[in-house]
C-alpha cells in the first residue's frame, strides 16, 4: 500500500472540514465528542478512499468502494446524531463498532490476495 501525500492531506483536510461542520450545526452538549469522532472516522475512510493505492487493481477497487460505503454510512450516522440528543456511551459504542467493522473488512480485503 502506498499513500500519496497530497491526496492524503486533502482527505484529512476534508474530514476536518466536515467535522467542523458537525461541530457548528450541533446544539448538543456532546458536540465536541461528535466532531472528534466524525473527524477520526471520516478522515480514516477518506484516506483509504482517495489517499491510498494498492499494487493490485482488484484490491484497489475493493478497498476504495468499501471505504466509500463506510464513509457514507458514517456520514449519515453522524448526521442523525447531530440532530438528536444522545449519550456518550451510545455514540462511542455505535461508532466504535462501525470503525472496528470497517478495519476488519479492510484487513480481510487486503489479505485475500
Amino acid at each position: 500500500m502506498k499513500f500519496n501525500p497530497v491526496t492524503t492531506a486533502i482527505a484529512i483536510a476534508l474530514g476536518a472540514l466536515i467535522a467542523y461542520g458537525f461541530y457548528s450545526f450541533n446544539d448538543n452538549a456532546l458536540k465536541v465528542l461528535l466532531s472528534l469522532g466524525s473527524f477520526l472516522i471520516l478522515s480514516i475512510c477518506l484516506v483509504f478512499t482517495i489517499g491510498g493505492s494498492y499494487s493490485y487493481y482488484s484490491t484497489n477497487v475493493n478497498v476504495r468502494s468499501t471505504s466509500l460505503l463506510f464513509f457514507t454510512v458514517a456520514f449519515i450516522s453522524h448526521f442523525i446524531f447531530s440532530f438528536t440528543q444522545f449519550s456518550a456511551s451510545v455514540y462511542i459504542v455505535t461508532h466504535g463498532i462501525l470503525l472496528l467493522l470497517y478495519v476488519l473488512v479492510l484487513y480481510k480485503l487486503t489479505r485475500s490476495i
